[in-house]
């Protein structure tokens, strides 16, 4: 079962597979007029596994964001397990907190998500599964658009 993140704006719908999402780390993308980025970790620790959440097990976590700070649009990647904005080197954590760099002190806005299993995309309103076009983007420079990313996803094809 896939499980898939779902990014709400301005009546519009987004869907991130975690598969691809694994496979980059962040995606930086449109919904309508709003930019936003999708960070993503394999490695949270789980807040229902245990009594204590030091105890639970490592799970993948993903978050969005509005990309504009600073009168600027941010364009993020991941560097050597950290995630980082290109246009001024602020390091940030998965909570949208600029931890390092000139942004320090400084959080993103969160935006409405959802997680969901892939299963559960046939019982979700109409339009929610439709990705405009957009692209994924690794530390690399490794690029897909999010439509193609849907459609090697829908077929069961390889990340």
């Amino acid at each position: 079962m896939e499980r898939v993140l779902g990014v709400i704006h301005a009546n519009r719908h987004r869907l991130y597979p975690f598969s691809q999402l694994g496979e980059h780390g962040v995606v930086d993308d449109h919904i309508a007029d709003l930019p936003l980025v999708v960070l993503y970790r394999r490695d949270t620790l789980s807040v229902l596994d245990a009594s204590q959440i030091r105890d639970s097990r490592l799970i993948p976590a993903a978050t969005a964001f509005d990309r504009w700070m600073a009168a600027r649009i941010l364009d993020f990647h991941l560097q050597n397990g950290e995630f980082t904005d290109i246009q001024t080197g602020t390091r940030w954590n998965q909570l949208g907190q600029a931890l390092e760099g000139p942004l320090k002190g400084q959080k993103l806005s969160p935006l409405e998500v959802r997680s969901a299993l892939r299963f559960c995309l046939a019982r979700l309103p109409s339009g929610f599964g439709n990705l405009s076009p957009g692209t994924t983007g690794s530390a690399v420079g490794r690029h897909r658009t999010l439509s193609e990313t849907l459609d090697r996803w829908k077929s069961g094809g390889s990340r």
